[in-house]
């Protein structure tokens, strides 16, 4: 069976495997995103499920009439991920198989792209990588998941919370133009935060106890422990994980994580050790850059500050299973530089950075209207050809900092 859309056909069978657990809400739209490019949809619904989601899967599956295959049953949790995973692997009959989350769409303008990508695909590959971004709050998150992968029975998921798939690195791919995007609701995201909150240090902890050098389990607890302001465990958490991994682009995060407990915690030296640290081991990336702007920026040291938000500025997003925010490689650190012009009082530079943001698509729209709004008083500066007072820098002076939260603000988990 395959898929057709004019002349061209997919040549491989894919089907669209789930596990879900109240997520009626979404189920509908997720399914429907992949319907163009699969062939079957096997869907395992957890059992502790009271929201009618088999209605919202019949009413599809009758709409088909029969050109998709659908496979829907019930499952007992047993508090593993992976395992449920590879229960409805196993119903799946498709050569290839597509992993989406009840709250995850396949983005409609990567449905050509996948399209392509099933008639090219090398004989040698067996999982593709396809850019996973999360929504607006969680500032646009994204990283390349293994979300494509052959049913040939090698291919077999692990690990009970953070579970991942088991398979050789040399015949994966990773492809950044296929988006699949986060849909969910308030409702859902609080629900399953509070479960993820309970479920994830105590499992974090066990393995822990199997392995002190444990990487994944110190990176996790560590960013559980950020999360809940506790911020000296999580630093301890950090200390740990650098100690013990070689991961380049989660050292990376983890250094940058780190530098912002210190700062919480007002141990600023601390903090500017941890950031510098972090752009000596990759230099190519953006967040380090830019809480170091933010610290030279708070201590009026502008020259300094301008020096890094420009380093920050251009920086491409890493093609990279580790999750970072689309926002601090496309509009962030131009709008920090609007920021520091305008209590630099140097209007003219401040039009030049502004007018680069304004171009840009995705700026929110708080600050897109902020720099509007500061537009024209940036002209009139300049035409009045007269020094202004650092007190004008009303706008900008009270925002918080975007790098480095106020105390109690929440990390996103990456």
């Amino acid at each position: 069976m395959s898929k057709k859309t004019g002349a061209a056909v997919m040549q491989a069978r894919v089907g669209l495997c789930m596990i879900v657990k109240d997520e009626a809400e979404t189920l509908e739209r997720a399914v429907r995103s992949a319907m163009p490019v699969v062939d079957e949809v096997v869907v395992g619904i957890d059992d502790r499920t009271t929201d009618g989601s088999e209605a919202v899967l019949a009413t599809l599956e009758k709409e088909c009439g029969g050109s998709t295959r659908f496979e829907v049953f019930r499952f007992e949790w047993a508090d593993d991920f992976a395992a449920a995973r590879n229960l409805a692997l196993d119903r799946c009959t498709a050569e290839w198989v597509l992993q989406l989350d009840g709250h995850e769409v396949l983005s409609e303008q990567s449905v050509e792209s996948f399209r392509k990508m099933m008639d090219i695909v090398p004989a040698d590959t067996d999982a593709v990588g396809l850019r996973v971004r999360l929504q607006a709050e969680d500032h646009h998150h994204v990283g390349i998941q293994l979300r494509l992968f052959r049913n040939n029975g090698r291919v077999r998921y692990r690990g009970e919370v953070h579970n991942e798939l088991v398979v050789d690195k040399a015949r994966t791919m990773g492809v950044g133009d296929i988006v699949i995007e986060h849909v969910r609701t308030r409702a859902n995201r609080a629900t399953r935060e509070a479960a993820r909150n309970e479920m994830v240090p105590r499992r974090m902890r066990e393995r822990l106890e199997r392995d002190p050098r444990d990487t994944k389990a110190l990176y996790y607890l560590g960013l559980h422990a950020h999360e809940a302001g506790e911020y000296s465990e999580a630093i301890a958490y950090y200390r740990r994980y650098l100690d013990a991994s070689t991961h380049p682009e989660e050292r990376y995060k983890v250094l940058w994580h780190l530098g912002r407990c210190h700062y919480l915690l007002g141990e600023h030296e601390a903090a500017r050790e941890a950031f510098l640290r972090g752009t000596s081991e990759r230099w190519d990336l953006a967040e380090c850059y830019v809480s170091l702007g933010e610290m030279a920026l708070a201590a009026e040291r502008y020259p300094e500050a301008e020096h890094w938000f420009t380093l920050a500025c251009g920086r491409s997003l890493p093609l990279s299973g580790v999750f970072f925010s689309e926002d601090f490689y496309t509009w962030l650190p131009i709008h920090k530089l609007c920021e520091l012009y305008e209590r630099s009082s140097e209007p003219y530079k401040a039009i030049l950075a502004g007018e680069r943001l304004l171009k840009l698509d995705g700026v929110p729209d708080t600050y897109r209207e902020q720099v509007e709004a500061f537009m024209p008083r940036w002209a009139d500066r300049i035409i009045e050809a007269r020094a202004v007072p650092r007190a004008y820098a009303r706008g900008y002076s009270q925002a918080p900092l975007t790098g480095l939260p106020e105390r109690g603000a929440v990390v996103t988990r990456a």
